[in-house]
């Protein structure tokens, strides 16, 4: 459920994990810059590139947690060299 600040916007409620760890539905792109080591405007060339699928919520890039989670397997393959 998300929940409502007082401007009326929604801070992206989340999921719980079994261990009652908050996930994220998706970043943005500083979260995932952060999460990934590298600078955001990487992340943001990254998805211009159509290398990292996004969306805008007004001016906000966002990416979906289950494209981190591609990206990381895909990045951070055994035997593979870091792509991103």
């Amino acid at each position: 459920m998300k929940c409502a600040t007082k401007s009326g916007a929604t801070n992206g409620g989340g999921i719980t994990s079994r261990k009652g760890e908050k996930m994220k539905n998706s970043y943005r792109i500083d979260e995932a810059a952060e999460r990934w080591h590298v600078h955001p405007k990487t992340v943001e060339r990254a998805i211009h590139r159509g290398e990292v699928d996004a969306f805008k919520i007004g001016s906000t890039w966002r990416i979906r947690s289950e494209e981190v989670d591609r990206v990381e397997k895909k990045t951070y393959s055994v035997g593979q060299q870091r792509t991103l």
